[in-house]
């Protein structure tokens, strides 16, 4: 998922908070699998489903938890369980989750998946039977905002906000804060506030000055390693910007316009920004290499025709999303608009057309 596609998510998104099971019992296994975890007595999940309020009353009077142990909790208390049962089930893609981790001391968050499914079933403490349901997340777990702050540092009085008392439960007091720290926006007009000013003297918080984070983020994350490698295999990253500029260029000027033939729709899907993270993580699940030839651009030959050029793998679709790979300029000219069949008889016409050339030198060159 594009970090475009998170902002927008992450803007427009009910907010929900979860608890993973009693003492984050079930955290391990949602971090692990990515997932929000749910338990629900099996009789209990069955009343529910059923819609029927008298075996939903009887069902919630005969489930064990250490706070009633012999079971007859209170109305208060099934109604609650009835709820988050059916939150979790009617929850929609695209929610964005947030998960208090006590034990760590940080906050987690998650978009929701596709629909719930039960994982397994296995006895409580008590011996009853319960499932436990998961819900994949469309883009995991993670404790830092979209810039990588760490968000364990949060405030106080929304540290409070975050914990859930609940199973699960919509966050209705301020949660616009959560989409600000999440997204790394202006978070001083909550923080400002008389009672949140109040609650940050009484625990010693004062704000940290978000710019200077995420400089020390960035600095963190790109070690002189990193900086050689992308000088060497960039060239300072200019050549991820002088595709991006031409595809961008080139999707501006070729929208179907008639000069003697109409010229394919070359649409764009991405904005520069965009276009240029989108290039650079294409390259790093190529390896570096041409995806055609496999060609290794951290050889840094100095013919141009084996520079880095951005192609799209379906030529009647334009720059967006799944139809581009990184190729030497060669193979981009030499594909132009060809199917797979056909730049599989081009690239082997250019096999032995390199072998004829070596060949040929080889002949050519003196005797030592």
């Amino acid at each position: 998922m594009r970090t475009s596609e998170l902002r927008e998510l992450i803007r427009t998104s009910e907010i929900y908070k979860i608890s993973l099971g009693r003492s984050a019992t079930l955290r391990a296994e949602a971090l692990r699998d990515s997932a929000l975890v749910f338990a629900s007595e099996k009789f209990l999940y069955a009343a529910v489903m059923s819609g029927d309020d008298a075996k939903i009353a009887r069902a919630g009077k005969a489930v064990r938890v250490p706070e009633y142990p012999s079971g007859n909790a209170p109305d208060k208390t099934i109604s609650k369980w009835r709820g988050s049962i059916e939150t979790f089930r009617s929850l929609p893609v695209g929610t964005l989750v947030l998960h208090w981790d006590s034990a760590q001391d940080r906050l987690l968050w998650g978009i929701s998946g596709a629909t719930y499914v039960a994982n397994r079933e296995e006895p409580n403490q008590f011996g009853q039977s319960a499932f436990i349901f998961h819900r994949k997340l469309l883009h995991g777990w993670d404790s830092n905002s979209l810039g990588g702050i760490r968000l364990s540092s949060i405030h106080p009085k929304a540290r409070e906000i975050a914990i859930n008392m609940a199973t699960i439960s919509r966050v209705k007091s301020n949660p616009d804060y959560f989409r600000a720290l999440i997204s790394d926006g202006d978070t001083s007009k909550w923080e400002g506030k008389p009672d949140w000013v109040s609650k940050a003297k009484e625990k010693g918080w004062k704000p940290k000055d978000k710019k200077s984070l995420l400089a020390s983020r960035r600095k963190a994350i790109v070690t002189p390693d990193i900086e050689e490698t992308v000088a060497y295999v960039f060239d300072e990253i200019a050549e991820i910007a002088r595709m991006a500029a031409t595809a961008t260029h080139t999707a501006a000027y070729a929208n179907g316009q008639t000069v003697l033939m109409t010229v394919k729709r070359k649409d764009i899907s991405f904005t520069r920004a965009e276009l240029e993270d989108e290039i650079a993580r294409l390259l790093k699940e190529q390896h570096y290499c041409c995806a055609l030839t496999g060609y290794d651009f951290r050889k840094n030959l100095k013919n141009p025709h084996l520079k880095m050029s951005l192609d799209r793998k379906n030529s009647s679709k334009g720059y967006v999303e799944n139809n581009l790979q990184v190729v030497t300029r060669a193979a981009n000219f030499y594909k132009s608009a060809s199917d797979e069949t056909d730049w599989a008889h081009k690239a082997s016409a250019l096999e032995h057309m390199a072998i004829a050339i070596q060949r040929r030198r080889k002949a050519a060159s003196p005797p030592p």
